[in-house]
């Protein structure tokens, strides 16, 4: 008997992290898609649980335009006074700016380089000239 139930419990506890993995790993991929399936749902406690899960998920994967897009969704439609909701806005949109920040540095540091590069070649095409030599 006792085999029994812990076989029962053990296949109920692969289970329940099988549909976590699975949760957090093939969620929807959008906000949109989020807040349709959020929709099926019966109470507003139920889909803004599942929706500050999924802007969750979102964070985690460095989504943070569909983390906000389904925060801001709660905050305007399932449940305002969400104090987790708005937590996750503030830290998507603060890791959303780093990003950006980022990327800007990025390109700025990516455009040195290549003029940079581009001198280089110039010196030694033109051998330390403006340009070509004139054709005589």
């Amino acid at each position: 008997m006792n085999r029994i139930i812990a076989a029962g419990l053990a296949v109920a506890a692969v289970t329940v992290i099988a549909v976590a993995v699975a949760t957090t790993k093939f969620g929807p991929k959008s906000s949109t898609e989020a807040i349709r399936e959020a929709e099926t749902y019966a109470t507003f406690e139920q889909k803004g649980e599942y929706l500050v899960r999924q802007a969750q998920r979102f964070v985690g994967a460095k989504n943070y335009d569909d983390a906000i897009k389904t925060v801001e969704y709660i905050l305007a439609n399932a449940d305002p006074t969400s104090a987790r909701a708005q937590e996750i806005t503030r830290e998507a949109r603060r890791l959303l700016a780093q990003a950006r920040e980022r990327l800007t540095e990025g390109a700025d540091q990516i455009l040195k380089e290549a003029g940079s590069a581009a001198t280089e070649a110039k010196q030694e095409l033109f051998g330390g000239h403006a340009g070509p030599p004139e054709a005589e």
